[in-house]
């Protein structure tokens, strides 16, 4: 059958040739081969299930043969041809043989393929930045420009790199193939160009580039849902941002603030507040969510903003216990997702020094003082469970006096919890003392001392839990 395609094909090229040339001599002949060669045609399909297997050779069960050679059943040839014809695609052939280009053209344009024929090497790659193709048949040797340095061009391409390339070879070529295999190419085809074998060869490249496109595509759409997703984390992380206090330094009230946040990845769970609630009464609290995200930001906001707006019914928010067990009564981690947050709250009343503190689940705050030249530091923490934990938990508070000059850090467990190059983490302790270190000598800024050295001990900037501090001047 292949080989009455392939003189179908040429007889068919060569009659157009004539009739363009005006010659009418053999025209005759090449009509009479041409009926000759599809009534032969006719009558093998005619025939064919008699090498299927549906007739009396095949009572032993086996395949039936034909001069001692094994024949197909015809269903597997009907699903070759089939499969060929349901393909449809661009295909570019390139040739420096016009009668294998032409022969090839006429065989896929009658499968129902767009066909376009390249000439050589460069003419190809001229045509494949200017159109989209899904296959490329490329042969070996060709002047100018061979197949194996088309192929080194085209996976040197970002953009063509992905095109199947199916190399066009003679017997005598195959060390040539295998070369071109190795770097890139798809598959082969063998001179003279078999039908069936064409099929099968197409039908692997097409199906490969629709599932590389189809990822291809997914991949995109995935590069842009987290580009949109990215975009939407950084306006929420801005909106967070835009709702923690400005630094207060107000000479009359004797206090000052300063702060770092970093939250670990766009959106973080900590959060920190202050203000004077009333003229003597000044409100310090952090609170922490466990976990990091979108959740973990969103529980913190709505803590953030109860406090704020003082909307937490039936709480004296100069009272820490009050604030704590409100807090612990209307954020049950139930209602949560399973969400629970640490937080340290504290009252300093200005007319007596007085500062009044809770904490639930949180770090102790580190009140630091001078004293004869040197630097106390003093933990302020009470025994008191993580918010959302448990219904109806005590909160207890504590008191303490700020003498003048006096610093309280306050911080999330982001800011100590870091682990060191042996892999093992630095303890509160430790944080402890590089406060001390910081007020001994650092001129400016105590935080960014503390920053800078979080950051040389973590390695860089990213660290795995949000960074959260305060510091209070008084």
């Amino acid at each position: 059958m292949n080989r009455i395609n392939q003189i179908l094909g040429f007889s068919e090229i060569a009659l157009e040739q004539l009739e363009d040339a005006g010659e009418d001599g053999p025209m005759d002949d090449l009509n009479k081969v041409i009926r000759a060669a599809k009534e032969l045609q006719g009558m093998i399909e005619r025939n064919l299930p008699l090498f299927s297997g549906q007739g009396g050779g095949a009572a032993d069960g086996g395949a039936e043969r034909v001069m001692g050679v094994a024949m197909p059943e015809l269903p597997a040839i009907e699903s070759r041809f089939a499969a060929l014809e349901n393909m449809s695609g661009h295909i570019l052939v390139t040739d420096d043989d016009e009668m294998n280009r032409e022969m090839l053209t006429r065989l896929l344009k009658g499968q129902g393929f767009t066909v376009a024929a390249a000439r050589d090497g460069r003419e190809a790659l001229e045509m494949m930045r200017l159109k989209d193709f899904n296959v490329v048949l490329l042969d070996v040797i060709m002047p100018e420009m061979n197949g194996y340095e088309v192929l080194r061009e085209l996976k040197t391409d970002e953009r063509l790199r992905h095109i199947p390339v199916i190399m066009i070879s003679g017997v005598a070529e195959m060390d040539s193939v295998t070369h071109c295999i190795r770097h890139g190419a798809e598959d082969y085809l063998p001179k003279p160009f078999d039908s069936t074998l064409l099929a099968a060869r197409l039908h692997s490249c097409l199906e490969r580039k629709r599932l590389r496109d189809l990822e291809q595509e997914t991949y995109q759409a995935l590069l842009t849902s987290q580009r949109k997703l990215a975009a939407e984390l950084v306006e929420a992380a801005d909106h967070v941002r835009s709702l923690l206090p400005t630094p207060v330094d107000e000479p009359e009230s004797s206090i000052q603030t300063d702060s770092r946040f970093i939250p670990s990845v766009d959106l973080g769970g900590d959060a920190f507040g202050y203000e004077w609630l009333d003229p003597d009464h000044f409100g310090i609290y952090l609170l922490d969510v466990c976990g990091h995200g979108v959740r973990a930001a969103l529980l913190s906001i709505s803590v953030m903003n109860v406090l704020r707006s003082k909307a937490l019914a039936g709480a004296d928010f100069l009272n820490p216990t009050s604030v704590l067990e409100r807090l612990n009564d209307v954020f049950p981690m139930e209602q949560q997702n399973g969400m629970y947050f640490t937080i340290w709250y504290g009252v300093f009343e200005a007319s007596t020094r007085r500062l009044v503190y809770a904490s639930g689940g949180h770090p102790a705050a580190t009140l630091v003082t001078e004293e004869g030249g040197g630097f106390e530091q003093q933990q302020l923490k009470t025994r008191g469970m993580v918010i959302g934990g448990f219904e109806g938990l005590p909160y207890p508070s504590a008191e303490t006096t700020v003498p003048k000059g006096s610093r309280i850090f306050i911080y999330s467990d982001g800011v100590f919890e870091i682990e060191k190059p042996d892999g093992s983490m630095m303890e509160s302790e430790e944080f402890i003392q590089q406060i001390l270190q910081a007020c001994r000598e650092a001129p400016g800024s105590k935080l960014d001392f503390l920053l800078t050295k979080g950051k040389e001990l973590n390695g860089g900037d990213h660290f795995e839990d949000d960074y959260s501090i305060l510091e209070i001047r008084f």
